[in-house]
């Protein structure tokens, strides 16, 4: 089964989740707006130039990601989307 995860790619939960589902066979995709690697995962990075303690106003540039993020669902195909964060992952592919 191919999984994937869209949200921050040091995040604990989704390195253990990649982890645990990784070794029960599984692909593991990682979309993220931070630049990281994850042990076993395919992680795709964007670049928003956001900054999640930067303005309100510069935070606007994760919805202007939605059609990066989406872009690459489609390449993947995978069979589970797990969103983290709706303030920012959530609201971009929304």
């Amino acid at each position: 089964m191919k999984i994937c995860f869209v949200g921050p790619a040091n995040s604990a939960h989704i390195v253990k989740w990649s982890s645990w589902f990784r070794k029960a066979g599984h692909e593991v995709y990682i979309i993220s707006f931070i630049r990281a690697r994850v042990s076993g995962a395919h992680v795709y990075y964007i670049n928003t130039d956001a900054s999640a303690d930067g303005s309100d106003l510069s935070k606007i540039k994760y919805l202007l990601a939605g059609k990066r993020i989406k872009a690459i669902i489609d390449k993947i195909r995978p069979d589970i989307v797990n969103v983290h964060y709706a303030t920012s992952y959530g609201a971009a592919i929304a």
